[in-house]
């Protein structure tokens, strides 16, 4: 699965089709269906178009899709050449395909797919934009009845045929609601152009989370959504870690709570570690405490201090009330690196820990997604269909640790700085 958006002026509970197709600027210029964004950015911009787009409400709404490039059977892609199976089919049961060189583009193949259903349907070509859209839903009609659920493209300029859309700039035309699943539902306010309606000035987030607002304009505002995301941190330093699995349930262990069977695995499970002379409540502890190495907020996540002036004994929130702003420039580049010292610390330190490694050999290890309306996108796994599926990445590095003995890892030279900041405070 994956985790792409839309944008819209209304509210609703599940995608239908008078909802979400045929409001946007270029209504359905690349087929029927719901139009969904890997860019969030491209998402708020679309809350603001189409109709009651003055209205007081704009809506992002963050959704779960198979992934088009782990599943590209399942999509239609526009830019690549057409898929000998789906052309034999259009032959079989339609007729033959008079534009040959449609089967080069996928994006031809398309509008020539249109015409052929439609003059099956009416006997004749489609003409005006209203029988352009009745071609356009026989299309995704007939797509989706051979197992297709959906169009899949790049953003802006398209790459050369037959090269992997990158997850990055990925647009999809959904044919059904049932395939999408909705996780998070933002609202977002827009100021228009005083010169054009269409085109958004400024847009303001208003996370649900802490109710915080945060202003910034367009140019900017892709670029603080990548800051702020733990997934495209992997993505863009930790590459070879950003993956898709999937487990048999039945091979696997599983931990969720710190106080259920194999919680002890858990970078949160009460675990006390010293480092220089320094005492950690957890590996979560440790490897909060890494993303600051400016002395006013390494002292204030140390002390649970959270951005608003409340005392919390949460460190994970503590240290999120100063993020992004606040952390290390250079997170993004060490954040894999930051667990892996704080999971081997733990290792080295924690013999109920090291024993319960051991008693998992032989298994999968997985971190359950504890929230199970969220993607499992980064650190979790969701069980779906007797299978646990998702990135899983602190399970991955946790059996990398049991079979080796120990995790490599390459920090900065100034990455245990808050260590002397506490010690000196």
């Amino acid at each position: 699965m994956i985790t792409v958006f839309h944008g819209t002026t209304k509210l609703f509970k599940e995608f239908r089709p008078q909802d979400t197709i045929g409001t946007g600027e270029g209504k359905s210029k690349f087929g029927w269906g719901t139009y969904l964004t890997s860019a969030f950015a491209t998402a708020v911009l679309y809350s603001g178009k189409g109709p009651g787009r003055e209205a007081a409400g704009h809506y992002v709404y963050s959704v779960e899709i198979p992934n088009p490039v782990t599943n590209e059977s399942k999509y239609f892609v526009l830019h690549k050449p057409v898929p000998s199976q789906v052309s034999s089919l259009v032959e079989k049961e339609i007729g033959q395909i008079k534009d040959r060189s449609a089967l080069e583009w996928g994006n031809d193949f398309r509008t020539e797919l249109e015409t052929m259903l439609f003059v099956r349907e009416y006997g004749r070509k489609p003409k005006g934009k209203s029988e352009v859209g009745t071609a356009q839903k026989l299309c995704a009609d007939w797509f989706y009845k051979h197992g297709i659920i959906g169009i899949a493209w790049p953003q802006g300029k398209w790459p050369q045929r037959g090269l992997m859309m990158p997850i990055e700039n990925l647009n999809v035309a959904m044919f059904h609601g049932s395939d999408i699943y909705i996780t998070k539902v933002e609202r977002v306010e827009v100021e228009f152009k005083a010169k054009s309606k269409n085109t958004p000035d400024k847009v303001t987030c208003i996370e649900k989370k802490n109710s915080e607002r945060i202003t910034i304009d367009n140019d900017a505002f892709w670029k603080y959504m990548v800051r702020t995301s733990v997934r495209h941190l992997i993505e863009e330093f930790y590459p070879q870690y950003y993956k898709w699995e999937s487990y048999p349930a039945e091979d696997c262990v599983v931990f969720c709570s710190t106080h259920e069977e194999w919680g002890v695995l858990g970078n949160m499970a009460a675990t006390p570690i010293t480092i220089d002379g320094v005492k950690f409540k957890s590996a979560e502890h440790i490897f909060q405490m890494m993303k600051f190495n400016d002395p006013q907020y390494v002292l204030r996540v140390w002390n649970g201090i959270t951005a608003p002036g409340k005392k919390s004994n949460f460190i994970k929130m503590t240290a999120k009330s100063y993020e992004p702003d606040h952390r290390r420039t250079d997170w993004g580049s060490m954040i894999v690196d930051a667990l892996k010292f704080a999971m081997q610390q733990k290792y080295e330190q924690c013999e109920a820990f090291r024993n319960e490694l051991e008693r998992s050999k032989g298994k999968y290890i997985i971190e359950q997604q504890a929230n199970p309306k969220k993607p499992a996108d980064t650190w979790s796994a969701k069980l779906e269909g007797g299978k646990w599926v998702g990135s899983n990445l602190t399970g991955r590095l946790l059996m990398e640790l049991r079979d080796n003995g120990k995790l490599e890892y390459n920090l900065p030279k100034d990455a245990l700085e808050f260590i002397r900041i506490i010690k000196e405070s």
